[in-house]
């Protein structure tokens, strides 16, 4: 009999708390068979409650009695136990598998040339291609062999840095829906991120930390937006939110489908997790926390942009159909794993092992890297949830290993306000995956002195902020303008780490305009006009800056305010004989000028001073006239006025005949070449 029965009902309330895997999948969580034999070493109480015996608690402890003391204790027990919810891959750091897969496919009616992709072979080329020229009304198909899978680390020779400037897996799908509320919670988390590669492992910590696991949605598929606003999901909603708020800061991210080991279940069961791109490919893994480094039990099949695309494609002819016969794909695994150590040198400081409660410590993992390359290696903190709780760092973190160097990673803890009748003792336990283990036995007093939150604070700062502002294009809308005000049109790009408040200036002949243009986002565009009024007429050299309280950018362009040209267009002494004359008078303040008469059949570039316009460039009867000034200023943009002469000229009975006869003519002729140009 377990002597700790009597708790069940508070254990089993207090310590389900075990890591969600997918469907079916669950790393180990803390119940009443697993946790071992107590150790009064753990924790013990040092004060004890009135009439109390001093060893009272561990004698309860070995014989497994009850009573109305032990419900003093109770905050004790939970500290000992949830001390132990501490779930890490240790065990998994090299597997021999035995991987097989098969399915079986129904086909009805008329079909042939069958061709079947399946990405689930694992030991090819990640594709087994089948081809069944004329399919029976079963066919079955397998796919079988033996892994020896090994955590690897992932070596990085120079990080990119950040934000990075690729294109590739940057899209947006129907399940990587990034919009504005993701974006702007993506750039808080990576702002001050030193490179690309720590970016994108500050939002699989937050994933991890934000989301729950909620076993209701293992059947459904939900988009990165919704799990992003009711924060909740399994291993896919995890994957699409990790995707979308790292595509929408600038990082290439894309979209694992594979399996892995269930703890609970004893099986591998289908699974997901991604990667994104740092200079090489880093495999996150939101649902168990693993980042950089995966356990030895994770399978890959393939990867793709998002969650939507199947682990078999289908084609076919004729017109029969073709389905599946039950699961689309059967897995049957078995592996043997054992723990993989890694000989690096590591060691944990905790710089306070005798606290009061209400009270902060640091602990400092400090790993040092003998390699020529950068890698990550995860760390695990214990979780003591009614005792204490990180506010700096996370219980499933990382550590970026520099090449050559000693790596540190700071994590701040805050000793919650316990009662004050007991003096407390736990165990903080760190794991620095694949290296080992650190425990260091703390205690808690009232009594002692405190140590305030803002004595850690200056030690805690992470990365540098590295603000930078690029103006992609900029146009005006018209120069020279000739209006009251002109339009600047130009492109921003936060190409820096930290989030941006922004304000333009234009400065120009001693004046100046100012418009706010609020936040930008990191890797976020945006187009922005800013309206520049005219003070003055004339040539300028204006000024565009943009600038936040940290970072401005600069550029120059030429601006130009003129004045329309004055323009005088005159029509005299008209007359009516042998066709149109009459007297032009044009002039301005013209670098070039040019005069046209429009008449019904023809047009003319004539010359100031006398025109005639032959008899047959009119029609009988009235005719009007357009004649057009062109002024043509310093910059060479056209100016035109316009004036009209109303005309019937003096023809004779042969004439007019001509006159429609010519008019048929030339619209004939016009309409010949107009169809010409149509073909």
């Amino acid at each position: 009999m377990n002597p700790l029965f009597p708790l069940t009902d508070f254990l089993s309330s207090n310590l389900s708390l075990g890591l969600m895997r997918c469907p079916g999948m669950t790393l180990l969580p803390l119940s009443l068979k697993n946790i071992p034999p107590l150790n009064p070493n753990f924790l013990r109480s040092k004060s004890k409650p009135p009439n109390t015996p001093k060893s009272y608690m561990v004698d309860v402890l070995k014989r497994g009695i009850l009573s109305l003391f032990m419900r003093r204790c109770v905050i004790l027990f939970s500290l000992f136990f949830l001390s132990l919810s501490f779930a890490h891959p240790i065990e998994f750091g090299a597997c021999d598998i035995n991987y097989s897969a098969s399915g079986t496919l129904g086909i009805s009616g008329e079909v042939k040339n069958l061709k079947v992709s399946v990405r689930a072979d694992p030991c090819g080329n990640g594709t087994l291609t089948l081809f069944f020229k004329h399919p029976l009304e079963r066919e079955n198909w397998n796919t079988s062999c033996r892994l020896s899978q090994k955590k690897r680390l992932t070596f990085i020779t120079n990080p990119l840095p950040f934000p990075p400037n690729l294109s590739f897996y940057l899209n947006r799908t129907k399940y990587v829906d990034m919009n504005e509320r993701i974006q702007r919670e993506a750039s808080e988390i990576v702002e001050g991120s030193e490179n690309t590669l720590e970016a994108g492992l500050r939002i699989a910590r937050w994933v991890k930390e934000n989301v729950e696991y909620d076993r209701r949605y293992a059947h459904v598929f939900k988009s990165a937006s919704w799990t992003y606003d009711n924060r909740r999901g399994v291993c896919s909603e995890f994957t699409h939110l990790f995707l979308a708020m790292a595509r929408s800061v600038g990082i290439p991210a894309r979209y694992v489908s594979g399996l892995a080991y269930s703890d609970l279940e004893q099986k591998y069961s289908p699974h997901a997790w991604a990667e994104f791109f740092a200079g090489e490919w880093v495999p996150v893994d939101l649902t168990f926390g693993e980042f950089g480094l995966l356990d030895a039990t994770h399978i890959k099949l393939f990867d793709a942009v998002d969650g939507e695309e199947g682990i078999i494609r289908m084609e076919w002819g004729g017109s029969g159909s073709v389905s599946f016969v039950g699961e689309s794909v059967r897995f049957e695994i078995g592996s043997h794993c054992e723990p993989l150590y890694l000989d690096f040198p590591f060691w944990v400081d905790v710089d306070r092992k005798e606290l009061s409660d209400d009270d902060y410590f640091l602990t400092t993992v400090t790993v040092f890297n003998p390699t020529d390359r950068y890698t990550v290696l995860p760390v695990f903190i214990t979780r003591v949830q009614d005792g204490l709780e990180l506010v700096h760092g996370g219980y499933e973190d990382f550590i970026i290993l520099e090449p050559e160097s000693n790596n540190t990673k700071r994590f701040l803890f805050h000793v919650k306000d316990l009662d004050d009748k007991y003096t407390y003792r736990f165990t903080l336990q760190v794991h620095v995956d694949p290296l080992g283990s650190f425990e260091e036995e703390l205690s808690i007093d009232h009594r002692r002195e405190r140590r305030p939150l803002s004595y850690y604070l200056p030690l805690l700062s992470e990365g540098v902020m590295n603000p930078s502002i690029t103006i992609l294009n900029w146009s005006l809308e018209e120069n020279p303008c000739y209006e009251e005000e002109n339009l600047l049109l130009f492109s921003l790009r936060n190409s820096g780490n930290k989030v941006l408040r922004l304000s333009a200036e234009v400065e120009y002949a001693g004046h100046e305009v100012r418009e706010d243009l609020g936040e930008l986002l990191i890797g976020q565009e945006r187009f922005v006009n800013i309206s520049i009024p005219r003070f003055d007429y004339g040539e300028f050299e204006a000024k565009l800056t943009i600038s936040s309280e940290d970072v401005a950018t600069r550029v120059s362009f030429p601006l130009i305010f003129a004045e329309p040209p004055e323009m005088r267009l005159n029509i005299k002494d008209v007359e009516l004989e042998g066709g149109v004359n009459f007297n032009l008078e044009a002039s301005g303040e013209c670098s070039h000028e040019e005069l046209w008469v429009e008449a019904p059949l023809e047009t003319f570039q004539v010359s100031p001073g006398e025109v005639s316009i032959p008899i047959f460039s009119l029609l009988p009867g009235n005719n009007t006239l357009r004649i057009t000034f062109y002024c043509y200023d310093k910059y060479g943009t056209p100016f035109s006025e316009s004036k009209y002469l109303n005309v019937r000229p003096s023809v004779n009975l042969l004439e007019k005949v001509l006159m429609y006869l010519n008019a048929f003519l030339k619209t004939a002729l016009n309409s010949i070449k107009t169809l010409i140009k149509g073909l």
